[in-house]
């Protein structure tokens, strides 16, 4: 039995449950205890996280595999995360209150100055509460469609409504009767208040992160450590991006690494902390600056490159955000693992790496979009699509040159092989790829098999409208349909078995009744009840 590495890509919650299938199936296929790390980025950090917390995948059985990721997965269904999930949405329905105030004192500013000593009516100010109203009404549609409660709903209404209204009121009836003197200190003090109302939204809107790790905290790890959540045989690999170097740095219950700097240790670390680092995603969270003054939190050590320039001789904080940055397919654990355990002072062992690797790719192609930006403001959009363009082209290059690999094997290939399961490809394609040729002799024989139970459950078009709808799945840390999660479960499952099967004569031979896509719906069925 091979030493198995698994790799779970980014991509939200499409990622966490396209990550939970390809386990399912591992574990159905009887490789769970040969797993030896499970590395992961952004929304697959989640699954990784439950599974460092729940279940430990070298002495569980299938039935306890199953039985973690399917709460998890109902989790996802009813709950969701964030943006919106029941476990965030105080702090959004509070960041909507910030917002609705900044907006409404920033425009009663502008007229309490326009309108300083004139003595109008400050009842006028009702108009922007009028607004607030007719845009909080306008809204609901939009905001329905995006998952937001009817609840929160309502009550935003209310904030924009009183938001908009209270704020230019107040500061209007400030400057509208103060003459001389007193209209330059009614001035002073309308900008003050409005300065405190900026700094509360910032402030705000600044904990967002430490909002989703707190919600993690609670709903799923307990107030559980990092190093508390450690299994002999399997390394749980928690990877982020490190700003100041530019490179990977990866949090595990064993040890906290980097190229630069070094090696050290989780101490303390809340294993909620290290999932949302890991899923830090530029734009969405700021980046997490973790203390480090003294060396006392991580005592990073580091016994190479000791005169080499570009390397700190210590480390006060560690500056990080999403680990897809640098890699979101999470392959570089395993990729690069006999070099990081040959550094001088490493603490890995020399033959703990993977010699069969396991990337489950959720990651999707941009697809095309019809470009609206205008002459004068395209700057933006276009640097964000050129940011998407260079990831996209990166990492599917990358995905091509893992498959090149270990289709050679044995020939020009390097590295463990592996499988692929990405979330494009349709698993029909794959057998007919080796059902056509495209293998040895067992390969073909193993693909002649499995080619009418396939075909089965979809026919080539059906599996491909599949793919391409799973792929197409939002990328985001709220709620995901009941449908959207069994697909991807289905789908995901099904890829990942036929292709140890076919591809590398892993597992046993395939079983119809276990493929079914109904046995993925009554997985998500308790959350389809209540919601």
């Amino acid at each position: 039995m091979p030493r198995v590495g698994v790799a779970i890509s980014g991509g939200g919650h499409r990622a966490t449950v396209w990550g939970a299938g390809a386990v399912l199936a591992l574990g159905d296929a009887g490789l769970a205890p040969a797993i030896t790390s499970v590395a992961s980025v952004s929304g697959g950090s989640i699954t990784n996280g439950v599974l460092a917390h729940d279940v430990d995948l070298g002495t569980a059985s299938e039935e306890q595999i199953e039985a973690t990721l399917g709460r998890m997965v109902r989790w996802v269904v009813h709950d969701g995360l964030f943006w919106f999930g029941d476990a965030t949405n105080a702090w959004v329905s509070g960041f909507l209150q910030a917002a609705s105030l900044l907006a409404g004192s920033l425009v009663g500013l502008m007229f309490a100055y326009l309108f300083a000593g004139r003595e109008i009516n400050p009842l006028w100010s009702l108009v922007f509460a009028v607004a607030g109203l007719a845009l909080g009404l306008l809204l609901q549609r939009k905001l329905a469609g995006m998952g937001m409660p009817l609840g929160m709903r309502r009550w935003l209404i209310a904030y924009l409504l009183l938001g908009l209204g209270l704020p230019a009121l107040a500061l209007i009836w400030l400057t509208t009767y103060a003459h001389e003197w007193w209209l330059v200190g009614a001035c002073l003090l309308a900008t003050i208040v409005v300065g405190v109302v900026v700094w509360w939204f910032l402030r705000v809107f600044g904990g967002r992160a430490l909002a989703v790790e707190a919600a993690l905290d609670r709903v799923v790890f307990g107030g559980a450590t990092l190093a508390g959540s450690d299994h002999v045989g399997v390394h749980h690999v928690f990877c982020t991006t490190d700003l100041q170097s530019g490179d990977a740095l990866y949090f595990t219950p064993r040890l906290v690494s980097g190229y630069r700097p070094g090696f050290g240790t989780p101490g303390t670390f809340p294993l909620a902390r290290a999932v949302q680092c890991s899923a830090d995603l530029p734009g969405a969270f700021p980046p997490r600056v973790l203390p480090n003054r003294d060396n006392a939190t991580f005592h990073f050590s580091r016994e190479y490159d000791l005169h080499r320039p570009g390397f700190p001789a210590s480390i006060d904080k560690l500056v990080v955000n999403d680990g897809g940055v640098y890699d979101n397919m999470a392959d570089q654990w395993e990729q690069g693992y006999q070099a990081r355990a040959e550094r001088t002072g490493s603490p890995l062992p020399k033959d703990g790496g993977a010699d069969f690797l396991v990337v489950v790719n959720a990651g999707k192609a941009l697809g095309w979009q019809p470009w609206k930006a205008g002459r004068l403001l395209g700057d933006i959009p276009g640097l964000s699509r050129t940011i998407n363009v260079l990831y996209d082209v990166s990492t599917s290059f990358r995905r091509q040159r893992l498959v090149s690999s270990w289709d050679n094997q044995g020939q020009s290939g390097s590295g463990p092989a592996g499988v692929l399961t990405h979330v494009a490809t349709s698993p029909l394609s794959l057998v007919w790829r080796f059902h056509k040729g495209g293998g040895d002799a067992k390969q073909q024989a193993a693909a002649d098999e499995a080619l009418p139970i396939v075909e089965a459950l979809a026919d080539f078009d059906g599996w491909q409208r599949i793919a391409d709808a799973n792929a197409g799945v939002k990328t985001t840390l709220g709620r995901l349909e009941v449908d959207d999660v069994a697909n991807l479960l289905w789908h995901a499952y099904v890829l990942t078995t036929v292709s140890l099967r076919v591809v590398h004569d892993l597992g046993p031979p395939l079983d119809p009744a276990r493929l079914q896509r109904d046995r993925f719906v009554r997985l998500c069925q308790e959350a389809a009840g209540s919601r």
